[in-house]
């Protein structure tokens, strides 16, 4: 699946509490942050301990509406968890794990 896809940083790494990015087939491509083989920034956070969480997906984006996102600068925004946003559960793709809010009970 082609796309835009938004990683939440846990904890953040220096300044950066995201990434936001473009992939022509989105879950190799995040598999490939997850294991410290994506981009600088998600290598280094890695690297570092910080946990990398698939947060938002828009299918079918393409590089130009990634740069449109990027140059808003909003990333905290459209986040769900620096939002706030109770009740949000991932995956977004398989094989990556779920968030859960921690204020959400499981049954």
């Amino acid at each position: 699946m082609t796309g835009v896809y938004l990683l939440h940083i846990e904890p953040g790494y220096k300044h950066a509490k995201h990434y936001l990015g473009f992939a022509e087939d989105i879950e190799p491509r995040i598999n490939a942050h997850l294991c410290g083989h994506g981009a600088r920034l998600t290598q280094v956070a890695v690297d570092a301990g910080c946990s990398l969480v698939l947060v938002r997906v828009w299918p079918g984006a393409t590089r130009r509406d990634e740069r449109r996102l990027k140059n808003q600068k909003h990333a905290p925004a459209l986040c769900p968890i620096c939002a706030g946003r109770a009740g949000v559960q991932l995956p977004l793709l398989p094989g990556v794990h779920a968030y859960i809010p921690e204020n959400e009970v499981q049954s």
